[in-house]
């Protein structure tokens, strides 16, 4: 059913050599290198590991996944387990701030567990922190916590999983660059840590180091954390949104940063959600795909070459498709026959304006889409990454870039997949 978008099916490696993906924040502008661009995408051959500083923003909590590049926060939502059998969480890459748990600041190339928390349903990595939903319903967090995103009340990080104060009965979380979310199983959310630009939705601009509820939601079934923005989907099949909009990011049509939830214009029977640093994804339940915010390196995919949009657009041939992910500066679907497309580009003119076929996977599932790095999660319960791996965040044992999908090391019976800002995370039963 993957049949090729409108567009030519040259590679990306085309790109202007000179060139590469811009992401903008403001008044700040991180160029992405041309040969990291076309590994996050998985397009190409091996490559040699450089230790490049990401800055991955992640989410979990829908049915996707997204990330970031330095200077570009991007977001992954991670999926949801589907099988009461997970449980053993498992994490690989950069830990300088202690986000894979195991008690150290030491990085690992390959998934090891984190032996202090069992019993996790949903998981979600950020900046440098880390979520996971207990079976029970509370919520653990650990990593870096200098905006209170560990939500325990203090600004202290923390190397091992520690509970998130006065919060039960949750279902999903979601963990943006300095904020996280949690949706509850009556279908409010919560939100805490940084909120500059009101990505906690209550209403403030004030960070807080334990659980808001976000204002006026109700009826929610999954939630998203973008850089410095949030989007929730209701029962309902629409979407709200809040926080940071100078790319158009929140979907209604402006600018204008939101400090409580807002309507994302002209969707309905939306399926599922993710966010990326300055761009949004819905899936419909017809499986087309809707795209929104900054396409400054053509994240939107809808062959245009405009600087954003503040309503939502399609990608180009996008049809027929069960999992999205959003990133810095590309996009990423899974379609039902199991193929994993993409679509972004750099400013050179030669950038991808339509989604093009990953190399070498069939089978996926779901996808999580980092700065550099992507997972992607196979029906037989394997991982495969691929893009930079300086830190070890394609789980392989070694540190050496790769522009073709690598299986992670170890790992079978995998039911949920995150990827982080340079850390990486698995989900499932143990091996």
């Amino acid at each position: 059913m993957a049949q090729h978008p409108s567009g030519s099916t040259t590679r990306l490696g085309e790109m202007d050599r000179e060139r590469a993906p811009v992401c903008a924040r403001g008044d700040r502008t991180s160029r992405i290198s041309r040969a990291g661009f076309l590994r996050q995408i998985g397009l190409g051959g091996a490559g040699t590991g450089r230790r490049r500083l990401l800055t991955v923003v992640l989410v979990s909590g829908g049915l996707v996944m997204a990330a970031m590049a330095q200077g570009c926060e991007l977001v992954s939502n991670a999926v949801a387990p589907n099988s009461a059998t997970a449980g053993t969480l498992r994490a690989w890459g950069f830990n300088n701030s202690g986000q894979l748990g195991t008690g150290t600041t030491e990085g690992s190339t390959s998934p090891v567990e984190i032996s202090t928390l069992g019993g996790a349903q949903a998981v979600a990595a950020g900046y440098g922190h880390t979520l996971a939903v207990k079976a029970d319903g509370t919520v653990w967090a650990w990593g870096a916590n200098a905006s209170g995103q560990l939500g325990t009340g203090t600004t202290a990080d923390s190397l091992v999983p520690v509970a998130v104060s006065d919060l039960g009965g949750v279902r999903a979380v979601a963990a943006g660059e300095l904020h996280s979310l949690a949706l509850k199983q009556d279908g409010t959310v919560w939100a805490w840590g940084g909120n500059s630009d009101s990505q906690l939705g209550d209403g403030t601009t004030s960070d807080h180091g334990t659980p808001v509820a976000v204002s006026g939601l109700s009826g929610v079934q999954s939630i998203a954390a973008g850089g410095r923005h949030s989007l929730a989907l209701k029962q309902d099949g629409t979407i709200w949104a809040w926080g940071s909009n100078h790319q158009g990011q929140l979907g209604d049509g402006t600018m204008t940063d939101r400090p409580t939830p807002v309507q994302v214009q002209g969707l309905s029977a939306v399926a599922a959600v993710a966010a990326g640093d300055l761009h949004s994804l819905a899936l419909k339940t017809d499986g087309s795909v809707w795209a929104w915010g900054v396409n400054e390196a053509a994240q939107l995919g809808n062959d245009t070459v405009m600087g954003q949009s503040g309503v939502p657009v399609q990608p180009a041939g996008m049809a027929a498709v069960r999992a999205i992910g959003a990133g810095a500066s590309h996009s990423v679907a899974v379609k039902s026959d199991g193929t994993v497309w993409a679509w972004g580009a750099d400013l050179s003119g030669k950038r991808r304006n339509v989604p093009v076929v990953v190399n070498g996977l069939d089978g996926i599932q779901a996808v999580a889409a980092g700065g550099f790095t992507s997972l992607a999660l196979k029906s037989d319960g394997t991982v495969w990454a691929w893009g930079e791996n300086g830190y070890g965040q394609l789980g392989n044992g070694t540190t050496t870039d790769s522009e073709v999908p690598v299986q992670v090391s170890g790992l079978t019976g995998v039911q949920a997949v995150a990827t982080g800002g340079n850390h990486s995370l698995a989900l499932g039963q143990k091996p």
